[in-house]
């Protein structure tokens, strides 16, 4: 690529396009002074290959300053965004847009398991006609069960598919089950490769792939962008400059594209691959001890669902035998591909079956391993043995960065962050604001519950918190006349607070998983008067505009579960870190460990929740913390600085006289 301007000009021409760019915004207007800030430090930085982390408080228009920037640097990026919202936001607000305005070659890329696969999509048709696919194409086996168009919506995507352009699944005009999806796509590994399959100059897939490479920037989720740089670039190509947004979340992202995980659906996979495509004896014999071993394997993980295993795995136990036993099957697994593909060239059952061997047999082998770097756990909920890094810096520093310019960028972003996605200690660290007058137009209460308790027991734990907390949310959600977006810590919490709601309060109920997120949001955005209570879900992502989202209750300080395996790890590698560099013992590295992990993570995900209620210049409310550490606990400070800089009160009236005032301004 041919030498671009130098700095002063790519700055320049930065903010002439960011001025554009707004003036062709619907009812026009002028850049914000954040938004012009933040444009010029972005594209210096990639104008000479820096790093540097950008907090762009809500209302700024970072993802304009972003692109004026990109545009102007010349220089080919990836543009990574942690959530679906955000990415549609880009392609399909943002990206159109500068477009328009200054053309730019841009595409979109997804994990291949987000497009309709032809293969699949052939089989499936012709198993629908009762007529097999040809034996040495098919990706299926014999005792599959048929699809059945009844009992989805199978039907639908096959007719659908003979139109669309792009094969995204997620333009379907409905949610797809997962039965449905494992009949029309499939993952990597489930794939041949296109120089084996007979679909390969219409995959969809490919397609995107091969845009993506070819474009000057590309727009990937994290996931994808983290699977990317796993992979040396293997998929999107060499990148001169990376841009994370939604930054605040990126190191757990990443964190799991660097770690390793098996579940039984993995086994199940090699066994469904050695039906598939060996024969004989050796199939046979494979097949059975895999069957065997998923089997094994899905007791222990549901037997020991939620454990840790800091040492690695116990010698001996019955976990790391069957671990061990299916690492030596799928190592003879893979001996016997080889040797059919040697056989066989261009088989693309065998290309299939190697593929996933070669990744079960990483993942296997990753997780057998010793390592005091690595937090090794079972994951509640999704039945996976997982290993991830406890800290991943070394690993982006030394494998992802490389010389590439990159930028971290969040509503949220902590000045903790940086360091700890592997960024230099000269790396510039940035906070723009936000145009929003926070002070006018919204108040942080934060009640004084448990008064008659001592000081050190006033928290969420307590065990007359729940009826005091609720006691004090429902008056403010008669105050507000219903128009509450209520977030909790736990399912559990929801769905309690929103029982009492049901019994004690006139305004109409939702609940987070009663429908499907954006339909709840539809509705809560539609009634003037609705409550609606939610988990994690809903802190982040969340855009309601307008009076109908007039108050935010959040009802714990957001912190880690103390139990969690991972955070568990953190810390204890935090305690360990400080207690060597200051002397002391891992035990006198408690409380500092604590503040250096638990604390800043829970002051980003509160500022995440609390943020709902401010998202145009128009909204105004209240926010209610119902945890009393948030104005008793030492550590108070250091959270409260993440937050935006609400007026505060600990009064009930001020809290109620403050909603009062923002409803008939409202009105």
């Amino acid at each position: 690529m041919a030498e671009g301007p130098d700095r002063d000009t790519t700055i320049h021409n930065a903010t002439a396009l960011l001025g554009e760019l707004v003036a062709g915004l619907p009812g026009g207007g002028e850049p914000r002074d954040g938004q012009v800030q933040m444009a010029e430090l972005v594209a210096g930085a990639l104008n000479d290959g820096e790093q540097i982390a950008v907090r762009a408080g809500t209302g700024t228009g970072k993802s304009l300053a972003l692109l004026a920037a990109v545009s102007a640097a010349h220089k080919r990026t990836i543009i990574a965004t942690a959530t679906k919202a955000l990415q549609d936001q880009y392609v399909e607000k943002e990206l159109p847009h500068l477009d328009s305005v200054k053309p730019l070659d841009w595409a979109v890329v997804k994990g291949r398991a987000n497009y309709a696969c032809m293969l699949r999509v052939s089989e499936t048709r012709s198993r629908l006609a009762g007529e097999p696919p040809p034996q040495e194409e098919s990706l299926f086996i014999e005792d599959d069960p048929e699809p059945t168009e009844e009992s989805s919506h199978l039907a639908q995507v096959l007719d659908w598919v003979q139109d669309t352009e792009d094969g995204d699944l997620s333009e379907l005009p409905f949610e797809m089950d997962w039965e449905t999806r494992d009949w029309v796509a499939t993952g990597p590994e489930g794939c041949p490769g296109a120089k084996l399959c007979a679909h390969s100059e219409d995959c969809f897939a490919e397609r995107a792939i091969q845009r993506g490479r070819e474009a000057s920037v590309v727009v990937v989720n994290t996931a994808l962008l983290g699977a990317d740089l796993v992979a040396e670039s293997g998929l999107l190509g060499e990148a001169e400059a990376l841009v994370l947004d939604e930054a605040h979340v990126a190191e757990d992202i990443l964190s799991s594209s660097f770690g390793a995980e098996i579940s039984a659906r993995d086994i199940e996979g090699l066994h469904r691959a050695v039906r598939s495509t060996l024969s004989g004896d050796v199939k046979e014999k494979l097949a059975g001890e895999l069957a065997d071993g998923e089997a094994r394997l899905s007791r222990e993980l549901d037997l020991l669902e939620g454990e840790s295993f800091p040492e690695g795995l116990p010698t001996g136990s019955r976990l790391a035998e069957v671990i061990t036993d299916l690492a030596i099957t799928t190592a003879a697994m893979q001996q016997e591909v080889r040797r059919l593909i040697k056989d066989n060239a261009g088989n693309p059952r065998a290309e299939t079956a190697r593929r996933i061997s070669d990744r079960v047999f990483q993942m296997l082998n990753r997780l057998i391993e010793t390592s005091e770097d690595d937090a090794l756990y079972i994951e509640e909920g999704s039945r996976k043995l997982k290993r991830v890094p406890i800290d991943v810096s070394a690993l982006l520093k030394d494998m992802a960065w490389g010389d590439s310019a990159v930028v971290l960028t969040s509503a949220t972003l902590p000045p903790t962050l940086p360091a700890r996605m592997g960024f230099s200690p000269s790396a510039q660290y940035a906070d723009v604001g936000s145009p929003f007058h926070y002070r006018e137009v919204a108040m942080l209460y934060v009640p004084r519950l448990l008064r008659g308790v001592p000081s050190r027991e006033r928290t969420p734990n307590h065990p007359d918190w729940l009826d005091e907390a609720w006691a004090e949310a429902s008056g403010i959600i008669d105050a507000a006349e219903g128009r509450t977006l209520f977030l909790c810590t736990s399912h559990r919490n929801a769905q309690e607070f929103a029982e009492r709601a049901r019994q004690d309060l006139s305004w109409p109920v939702l609940v987070q998983g009663d429908a499907p997120k954006l339909k709840l949001l539809s509705e809560f955005s539609a009634d003037p008067h609705a409550v609606l209570f939610g988990t994690m879900g809903l802190w982040q992502g969340v855009d309601v505009v307008g009076s109908s989202l007039s108050c935010v209750i959040v009802d714990k300080l957001p912190f880690p579960r103390p139990d969690d395996p991972l955070w568990q790890a953190r810390a204890k590698h935090a305690r360990k870190e400080i207690a060597q560099r200051e002397g002391i013992s891992p035990d006198d590295a408690g409380y500092r460990s604590f503040l250096a992990v638990q604390v800043p993570y829970s002051a980003s995900m509160l500022s995440q929740g609390v943020g709902r209620l401010i998202r145009s210049a128009t909204d105004r409310g209240l926010v209610m913390v119902l945890d009393p550490r948030l104005a008793e606990k030492a550590y108070r400070k250091q959270i409260l600085a993440e937050l935006p800089p609400f007026r505060r009160s600990r009064t009930r009236s001020e809290a109620i006289e403050h909603l009062h005032e923002s409803l008939e301004l409202d009105a």
